[in-house]
């Protein structure tokens, strides 16, 4: 999803969110955890106080739901222009971007267009006209109203998806936008968790060898990345019982009722362990 230092520091602040929770604190405290050491498959070693080395794997939940993809694509162009922004020395304030596109409008199946180009010709057209129009505007988009003195330019990618950027700049030392979701899909919470904890189990091996104690699994749901996701976790989630290879696998919600929350799933692992009690 993401690259190098930007993917650590996301990791880093997930982590810090679990730590700092009830069940985060717990789990640390049942491992007798003195150390926390970045690492590579698993992401981090917990290092207890005789030296045992207990693996944490952390990944974020998506949804391979054409909108969220769909939608999460947006977002990673709006990112680029950043990106291209930052770099560029003739820019020295920092902008408002949206981006809005209709996915009423064709085949998301079958829509594909890359996220490079899309991200350069919206460059370009902010390099063209970098600054605010002397008029307020306003723009309204399924409900969505952005007011204000901005540019707003209409275009089509090089495969015919119309698209509109709206965009000023901005007096905050901050880039800040991305992608409106208008119509968020139904997705099963208790599949996208079991399609997260998948992926990780064809690596469990992998993990386990490098750590002597548990091995465990972190997962975050977290929709400033999980783009056109919205997780609806209810009791029938917290009571169904995963399949899982890991030790233990915690839950992190964030931006919920509760702003972070985490919960201990329960999984098959759990009650292969003879006393059925959980192993925590």
């Amino acid at each position: 999803m993401h690259n190098g230092f930007t993917q650590k520091y996301i990791e880093n602040n997930h982590l810090k969110y679990f730590f700092n929770t009830v069940q985060g604190k717990i789990f640390l405290r049942s491992i007798n955890c003195i150390k926390v050491s970045e690492f590579e498959g698993p992401d981090d070693k917990l290092i207890s106080n005789n030296g045992v080395e207990h693996g944490l794997e952390e990944t974020i939940i998506f949804a391979e739901h054409p909108v969220c993809k769909f939608f999460t694509s947006l977002d990673n162009i709006v990112k680029k222009v950043f990106k291209k922004l930052d770099e560029d020395d003739a820019f020295n304030k920092k902008f408002f971007i949206t981006l809005l596109c209709d996915e009423k409008d064709f085949d998301l199946v079958k829509v594909k267009f890359k996220e490079k180009d899309v991200a350069e010709q919206i460059f370009s057209f902010i390099k063209q006209f970098p600054n605010n129009p002397h008029n307020a505007s306003s723009y309204e988009f399924n409900g969505l109203t952005i007011t204000g003195k901005h540019n707003i330019i209409n275009f089509r990618t090089k495969n015919g998806i119309k698209m509109k950027v709206i965009y000023s700049q901005s007096d905050e030392n901050y880039n800040f936008g991305g992608t409106p979701v208008i119509n968020f899909p139904f997705i099963s919470p208790i599949e996208a968790i079991q399609d997260a904890i998948d992926s990780k189990n064809k690596k469990y091996s992998n993990y386990k060898n490098k750590c002597n104690g548990t091995c465990n699994l972190l997962l975050v749901y977290d929709p400033f990345f999980s783009k056109g996701f919205l997780l609806n976790t209810e009791d029938k989630v917290y009571n169904h019982i995963f399949t899982s290879e890991f030790d233990n696998v915690f839950l992190l919600e964030l931006g919920g009722k509760d702003p972070i929350k985490v919960t201990k799933l329960l999984t098959s692992k759990d009650y292969l362990i003879k006393d059925n009690s959980y192993n925590i």
